[in-house]
Formats: structure tokens, sequence, C-alpha cells
């Protein structure tokens, strides 16, 4: 079976997935570094109908011409690359492309269909970006991530400690502080939970709430059940993207 070979690569990690035409997800994989091995290994001997990337890091120099090699129709998505939306924003060039794939797959998620949307990228940033209800991508902001908060309260202040991702897992559900730690992580992620609230506040009143990125799932409890959360969202926007593109018929 033909696949779809789907690579984001964000601040820190590379996730490659696979899809097939129908949009089923074969299997995904993330790595700390992407090379032609890994890459390699992760498609082993499956026919590649095309490939489309992703990238707010440092691609690999030769990862086009890697992809080129297993599959005929590769692109790397920009501003100008054919995608559902308009962009209704200033400076396109300057959009990241992670952005702009989670906010495809947000307007290609039947649930979001005729609604206006609001995608949270929830990583090393934390991205609220807007897409109404006719497919016009209209801007969005961008705002520090719980780690990056985080950091920031230990680096710039004298006593304040250093934060783990394990003591972030402890501490997430906390609303009142009773330690330093305790409270530091609780006025991070409490924070964030009404930063999204506010903005959903902003928004139409049946915008539909759609969260991503590495946090999502730790803030799922912590927020209404009516939002989605689809961890795969860029990976699902960069598929609708490509198999629009490889097959026109399916648009």
């Amino acid at each position: 079976m033909e696949a779809y070979l789907i690579i984001d690569q964000g601040n820190t990690t590379t996730k490659m997935s696979l899809y097939t035409s129908d949009g089923t997800l074969i299997q995904n994989d993330t790595v700390n570094s992407l090379s032609h091995g890994a890459l390699i290994n992760f498609i082993s001997d499956r026919p590649i109908t095309a490939a489309i990337y992703s990238s707010v890091g440092d691609t690999p120099a030769d990862l086009h011409r890697w992809l080129a090699d297993i599959t005929p129709l590769v692109i790397a998505l920009n501003a100008s690359t054919p995608c559902p939306l308009v962009l209704d924003y200033f400076t396109p060039d300057t959009l990241g492309s992670d952005r702009l794939a989670a906010a495809v797959g947000a307007y290609c998620i039947p649930e979001c269909h005729n609604r206006d949307i609001l995608v949270v990228d929830m990583g090393t940033a934390i991205t609220y970006d807007r897409v109404n209800a006719t497919g016009v991508y209209s801007g969005g902001n961008i705002a520090p991530g719980i780690a990056l908060r985080l950091k920031a309260l230990s680096s710039f202040t004298a006593r304040l400690p250093i934060i783990n991702r394990e003591d972030i897992a402890q501490h997430y559900t906390t609303v009142w502080g009773k330690t330093t730690t305790s409270a530091m992580v609780a006025g991070a992620v409490r924070g964030v939970v009404a930063e999204i609230e506010y903005y959903r506040s902003i928004s139409p009143k049946d915008t539909a709430v759609v969260i991503t990125g590495g946090d999502a799932e730790l803030f799922a409890d912590l927020l209404p059940k009516t939002f989605i959360v689809r961890r795969d969202l860029v990976a699902f926007g960069l598929f609708n993207i490509i198999r629009r593109i490889a097959d026109p018929l399916s648009a």
C-alpha cells in the first residue's frame, strides 16, 4: 500500500508520519535529530506517493534530495504552497509553517466544518491562531510555553529553583501552591488555562477550540470537555495539503 510521508520538524524534535490516501495514520515516530538513516528506517520498503515537510528549525541541507530519491513529489511547506485556507496575514513569509499546518488540520476536522476555529498549539511556544467559518486564516498570537515560563522565573530571579518535567507532572493539577515548586508550576499552568479561556471568551460563541502540541494532553483535564484535543494536528494538516496537491480530485 502506498503512503503519504509527513515530516514535522519542531523546535526540539522531528515527527514523521505515514498516512494512507483516505487519511488513516499508518505509523509515526519522533526523533531528536532527523538523518537519512532514520528516514529510510522509518519508511522501510513502503512506496511513497508524495512527501511534505514543515520546519521551524534547521532543516538538514540534504533533506529535499533524500525525499526526492524516494518519491517524485516533494513539497516544503511555506506561505505560497496551495492549501484550503486564504491567508489574511500581513507578512505571510514569516508565518511559521507549523502554525499554517495546524490551522489547515483544524479546518479539516469534521467537527469544525462551518465554524470559527481557535487553534492552540502548546509546544516550546504556545500559539493561538484563528480560522473563520469560510476558511480565512485571520492571524493569531505567540506566547511562551510552560517550560519557557518556568525557565524564565528561575533564570531572572535570585532564588526561584529550576523546574523539571517531573515537577510539572507532579503539580500541574495544583490550584494554589503550598511549596515554592508547586506555586511556580501552578502559576504557569493556571496562567495558560486562563489565557486559553480568555481567547475563547473573545471569539464567536460557537467557536471550535482545538488543542494540540506536546503539552496538549497535560491540559486536557483542565479545560472544557467540548475542546478538541488532537496531538497529530500539524501532521493531519500537512497530509491534507499534500493530498490535495497530489490528488486534486480529493479536494
